[in-house]
């Protein structure tokens, strides 16, 4: 187990990071654990991977309830392909095309998971 005085915690605020950690490691010879994002969420070890998911519309609804600034609720049931095999994928694809699924919490609108 590693003593608490064996290390250090430091934010480095930098426009380039890999420039700022450069620096650190080569000039000042630190040894840097892990980086984050601006978010504190763990940098990718590697370039991000392409997903892809194949959507086919089986059936549509248009319920008579005003929900936000639509006079009317429509819905539709779709088949979902993923082509790879990512996390979140088809909850993530079908937010992004404006096309939240209904039931979910985080991606999803909840306006339409309440009804």
């Amino acid at each position: 187990m590693r003593e608490s005085r064996d290390a250090f915690h430091l934010a480095i605020p930098a426009h380039d990071l890999d420039a700022a950690v450069a620096f650190y490691v080569t000039s000042l010879g630190c040894k840097l654990a892990r980086r984050y994002d601006d978010y504190g969420r763990p940098l990718p070890a590697a370039e991000p991977q392409a997903a892809l998911t194949r959507y086919r519309r089986l059936a549509t609804v248009e319920l008579p309830y005003e929900v936000e600034r639509y006079p009317s609720s429509r819905y539709a049931l779709v088949e979902l392909q993923p082509l790879s095999g990512r996390r979140h994928q088809l909850r993530r694809h079908m937010a992004h095309i404006a096309h939240p699924i209904v039931g979910d919490a985080t991606y999803g609108k909840g306006v339409h998971n309440r009804f």
